[in-house]
């Protein structure tokens, strides 16, 4: 549903880009755009069911499912407090208040280093309720190109308390580091209509395209780069999420000493576990 909604924006928004280029340098940035672009998957998704932000740290992992699915979040503090959808919670409280809101799963945010001992209760608990335990991870992913003008869009984009919101702060941004070019004018606007695995292609092809035709001295093609890396990947493009079914009969066990970064190098090829005794 974002994922439309995004593209409709795009069509809307991004067709107030423009302005003019250069020889030269010009044609380096536009060969630095294309080369950036290019990189992008085709089922690349800006908006997450959930949103931890780019800057929260988590364990690293080589594989991980697309976090596509809204389910509740479970934060660990460094300390080892919790919260659940940003309210504190006890830890023997989490599974009944999942169970009593009909959660049939929950995303589980873990500091890298996080000692998955003292947790080993309250995710036991869940995975004797049934409730599919999805530990947030991050994969490897390309960088997005870094300019200014991208990194404070980005800012502004991370400060908006929804999904809408976070595309249109990149919308407004996109219409302020561009002035007048057409093609790109008419070119977004039909992006609305396009489907979705489609419009990564073609947003790239329109945004070299238009670069080449309006000229890099009235256009930021550097701004323009990181802007459209952002609208199609978003600020988080390797957020993921690996399945932890905790169960006291599992044969596989993390062991005592274990952080969150170890658990999940396990989770990557066994997904019911147990606990060791520390």
């Amino acid at each position: 549903m974002f994922r439309g909604a995004i593209g409709a924006i795009l069509g809307l928004g991004l067709g107030l880009l423009g302005p003019a280029c250069a020889r030269g340098t010009c044609e380096d940035k536009i060969a630095a755009m294309r080369a950036t672009l290019e990189q992008v998957p085709a089922n690349a998704s800006s908006v997450h069911a959930v949103e931890v932000g780019g800057a929260t740290a988590l364990p690293l992992a080589a594989r991980g499912e697309p976090v596509r699915d809204a389910a509740p979040l479970v934060r660990v503090a460094p300390d080892g407090a919790l919260t659940l959808d940003g309210r504190g919670i006890s830890p023997h409280s989490v599974a009944p208040q999942l169970v009593a809101d009909g959660a049939k799963a929950v995303y589980v945010a873990f500091p890298p280093g996080d000692p998955v001992a003292r947790h080993s209760s309250w995710l036991l608990d869940l995975g004797g309720a049934a409730v599919v335990t999805r530990v947030l991870v991050r994969v490897p992913s390309i960088e997005p190109p870094r300019t200014s003008a991208g990194d404070a869009a980005l800012a502004r984009s991370r400060a908006a308390k929804d999904p809408f919101g976070k595309v249109n702060a990149l919308v407004e941004s996109l219409r302020s580091v561009a002035a007048n070019c057409p093609r790109l004018e008419r070119g977004f606007r039909s992006l609305a209509t396009e489907a979705v695995g489609r419009k990564q292609g073609l947003a790239m092809n329109l945004a070299i395209d238009s670069a080449n035709e309006c000229g890099c001295d009235k256009l930021d093609v550097d701004a323009l780069s990181a802007l459209i890396f952002y609208m199609l990947m978003g600020d988080d493009p390797g957020l993921r999420w690996l399945p932890l079914q905790a169960g006291v009969g599992s044969s596989r066990l993390i062991p005592g000493d274990a952080t969150a970064h170890e658990m999940v190098k396990i989770l990557e090829s066994e997904s019911r576990l147990g606990f060791a005794p520390h």
